[in-house]
């Protein structure tokens, strides 16, 4: 993996010493002004972040501890009204069904009723009316204070309300009215059993006074602390001081928001996140602070660290330009002049210091001398080197001559008709075409199976029948797939001239090719001499080794299997190495050479 300080090491070394001088300046100083400026500020930021929630969910708790207040007493007023035997007995409907009540005693009692509501809507601000219905709907009686935009019988949706109502079992329940996305209308609920045996018998309704719930703001909501809402437990607006509430009421922040308090900070929306969730009823007050707003000492603070910096900068920038000054100018001189070397001219420089600088000038001058001098002397030697060089390219054989003599010598075979001959220099012609007549790096395996051929054609007239070649192809498309030119020759003369050349009986080679997990297999396995178990452990050790490691410690030694290691050693180079040969053998018995090459890289 690539070093990624080793770039930047580059580059501050490619810069002119000018630019290294004012960096180091700016490290040395802006980086601590910098260093103490950003702890300054994590530092404060996390001070005013905590004082803030801290802040934030006192004043949440307050408005906590006066809506519950708020709650409780409607709570109790309605306790009182349950109990309430007037009320009751209407309800019940033991007027309607009672022959022997007068109507003075049916006036009183429903005059009663009057004034007990009276004394609830008129005597406190939180109820603006009260209304009661019978079960069986044959009977309803109301009280408002007159305060009602819209008539209470009119607010009163009897199947909705009472199906809320019984989910309390009794108990207070709350019911909402929305408009536009928030609670238009506040009511409590509360349904009436009969005491003898707890049937339903009517419903009760307050109309609660959405004013005296926003007084739980009062005193309490500052500049930073405006936007405040309260939520039901099914995500309805009871009460908003935000203009825009969808920041709260997304539904991943209402599933962050089930546990009794706490806080959170929205990255994304760069936001400060409060809320407390009251236990009875089960509603959530929440607030949000954007950052901006909360942080903004700490962004001034935070802007005069930038301007702090800046100003050092430019201060620093003016007394280093004067300081390097003295130094680049010498610096520069010798730029000059090793410019002018290059060119081919030679010129002293004027030294009128005596410290570091003018020692390497002083130096320069002395080395340009005898620069000039050896430039003229390299300049013959390569003249000279030239020359011999081209004497030897011109000494060299031409092989387009060696082809025509050959085929000169297979005409005259030809015309004396001798086929051995003929035969012979057509397959010693196609493998020094192969040798040197194609520039192509991969050749087909058909094609290196045919050189093969032509050489063992070229054997035979030696060996007669005293030496035979078996192919194996497992597949014809095999024979398609490419390898490097003249791979396996070398390994079939191996085979002849280390194994079988010495024996007393036929020489079979067996070449064998198949593939096998995504690999070529190529075998040569001659019935010859073999090698003893010491002689293959120590050519395997040298085959394993890695190229760095072999040309260095072997590729000068003299050793005999010097084209097993050459096809080896191209193998390795040409696709990797963990490919290349592999030998088994065993004395007098057999030997086999193992080539693996890998597939994927055969067509790149």
């Amino acid at each position: 993996m690539k070093n990624p300080f080793r770039g930047l090491i580059k580059i501050y070394k490619d810069l002119p010493i000018k630019r290294k001088m004012l960096y180091i300046s700016y490290f040395q100083i802006l980086i601590p002004v910098i260093i103490i400026g950003f702890v300054s500020y994590i530092i404060s930021e996390n001070l005013i972040q905590t004082k803030s929630i801290n802040y934030s969910l006192d004043l949440m708790r307050t408005m906590e501890l006066r809506l519950t207040d708020c709650v409780n007493n409607l709570t109790s007023i309605s306790q009182d009204l349950l109990y309430d035997n007037n009320i009751y007995d209407r309800l019940k409907g033991k007027d309607r069904y009672n022959y022997n009540i007068t109507s003075l005693d049916e006036f009183e009692k429903k005059n009663t009723i009057d004034n007990t509501l009276n004394k609830y809507t008129f005597s406190r601000s939180e109820i603006q009316a009260i209304y009661f219905e019978t079960y069986d709907r044959k009977d309803k009686f109301y009280r408002d204070n007159h305060s009602v935009k819209k008539d209470i019988k009119a607010l009163v949706k009897y199947d909705l309300m009472s199906a809320v109502a019984r989910k309390g079992h009794g108990k207070a329940m709350w019911y909402f009215t929305m408009n536009n996305g928030k609670a238009d209308n506040l009511f409590l609920l509360r349904t009436i059993y009969d005491r003898d045996n707890f049937k339903e018998i009517g419903l009760m309704v307050f109309l609660v006074n959405k004013e005296l719930f926003e007084s739980v703001y009062k005193g309490l909501v500052n500049d930073e602390m405006q936007n405040v809402v309260i939520i039901s437990p099914d995500n309805k607006i009871i009460l908003s001081r935000s203009p825009d509430t969808s920041n709260l009421l997304n539904k991943s922040r209402l599933r962050e928001t089930n546990k009794r308090g706490g806080w959170m900070i929205d990255q994304n929306k760069k936001t400060l996140f409060t809320y407390v969730s009251m236990d009875d009823p089960n509603w959530r007050i929440m607030s949000y602070i954007p950052l901006k707003l909360l942080y903004k000492d700490i962004y001034d603070f935070r802007t005069l660290i930038i301007m702090l910096c800046i100003l050092t900068a430019f201060l620093l920038t003016l007394i280093n330009m004067k300081i390097s000054k003295d130094f680049v100018t010498p610096i520069k001189r010798l730029e000059n002049a090793m410019k002018q070397i290059q060119k081919g001219s030679h010129k002293d420089i004027e030294v009128d210091r005596n410290d570091e600088l003018g020692f390497i000038t002083r130096t320069f001058n002395e080395m340009s001398k005898e620069i000039s001098h050896l430039i003229t002397w390299i300049y013959r030697e390569q003249i000279t080197r030239k020359e011999a060089q081209l004497k030897a390219l011109q000494s060299q054989i031409n092989p387009h001559f060696l082809f025509n003599t050959l085929e000169s010598i297979n005409w005259m075979a030809q015309l004396q008709n001798v086929p051995e001959i003929s035969d012979m220099v057509t397959a010693l012609s196609s493998l020094m075409e192969a040798n040197i007549g194609r520039d192509d790096k991969l050749i087909p395996l058909r094609d290196e199976f045919k050189y093969i051929d032509h050489y063992i054609a070229i054997l035979k007239n030696r060996f007669e029948d005293r030496i035979q070649l078996k192919v194996y192809v497992d597949n014809d498309d095999i024979l398609e797939l490419e390898i490097p030119k003249l791979l396996i020759q070398p390994i079939i003369e191996n085979a002849v001239y280390h194994g079988i050349c010495d024996i007393n009986k036929k020489g079979v080679i067996n070449l064998n090719s198949y593939i096998e997990y995504g690999e070529l297999i190529i075998e040569v396995v001659d019935n010859g001499i073999g090698m003893d178990k010491e002689s293959v452990k120590a050519l395997n050790e040298t085959l394993a080794m890695d190229n760095d490691t072999y040309f260095r410690t072997r590729a000068n030694e003299e050793r005999k299997s010097i084209g097993l290691e050459n096809v080896n050693r191209r193998i390795k180079l040409f696709y990797g190495e963990k490919y290349g040969l592999r030998i088994t053998s065993e004395k007098d018995e057999f030997t086999k050479v193992r080539v693996t090459i890998p597939l994927k890289d055969n067509s790149e």
